[in-house]
């Protein structure tokens, strides 16, 4: 029997997410598919459960209106069951920096998640 793996991220922008890892492409795919984000960036934040969640960083388009609940809520419904760890637990609404090849300067969004701190435990509503 043979096994195979596959690689759908660079092994730098990997999140490892309660001892799994985590590519963050198609978490971007996902948010790119909601109709009021223009552009999207995905990386690890510091959290005390898991060692790491998925924090988005969400441009959205000109005049449109989101929330962050509204935005993990699509991702939700998108993954449905898959992989809960792969939903984002935070969502930044900012620009998010390119190189002027226009690639997402992850290094960038990582050091801001960094510097957010840990994600803290939301109360059960």
């Amino acid at each position: 029997m043979r096994s195979y793996i596959q690689f759908k991220d660079r092994s730098q922008d990997v999140i490892t997410c309660g001892g799994e890892i985590v590519g963050s492409k198609e978490i971007e795919g996902i948010l790119y598919s909601h109709p009021a984000v223009y552009d999207a960036g995905v990386v690890g934040r510091p959290d005390e459960t898991l060692g790491e969640s998925m924090c988005a960083f969400v441009k959205l388009k000109e005049g449109a209106e989101a929330r962050e609940e509204e935005i993990i809520e699509f991702c939700k419904r998108k993954l449905g069951n898959k992989n809960m760890k792969m939903i984002p637990k935070t969502v930044v609404f900012s620009d998010v920096p390119k190189t002027p090849t226009g690639k997402i300067r992850k290094n960038v969004l990582r050091k801001m998640a960094k510097d957010m701190g840990y994600v803290q435990l939301r109360a059960v509503e």
